[in-house]
């Protein structure tokens, strides 16, 4: 009798586990990564476009070296 009580209450004890473990991956993923998440995508600029001050009013351009280009080179392409 004690094995059959053993066995129902490893039954339950699991869908309990299973239950908390749903509910405390939910609220840590809530209250955890969807913040960073959008502090990241708010505050990165990977790409380097926006504006470092706003009393320096510059544009988004960046300058490009460029070199002589002749047949030599445009063949080599490396």
């Amino acid at each position: 009798m004690l094995r059959k009580l053993w066995s129902h209450w490893l039954v339950l004890a699991r869908k309990i586990g299973q239950f908390q473990s749903r509910i405390i991956l939910t609220l840590f993923y809530f209250i955890f990564v969807t913040p960073f998440g959008l502090g990241v995508r708010l505050f990165a600029d990977p790409l380097h476009v926006k504006r470092r001050s706003l009393h320096g009013a510059q544009s988004g351009w960046h300058a490009r070296t460029t070199r002589d280009v002749d047949l030599a080179t445009g063949q080599k392409q490396s």
